[in-house]
């Protein structure tokens, strides 16, 4: 099903955001 697919996307793009929200950080305050 699209469903499970999309929502195991949201969970694992949630996932990636919150453990390199540190480095999206850095590259904001860097520009």
């Amino acid at each position: 099903m699209d469903t499970v697919r999309i929502w195991t996307g949201l969970v694992r793009v949630r996932i990636y955001t919150v453990s390199h929200s540190w480095v999206v950080s850095r590259i904001v305050f860097a520009f």
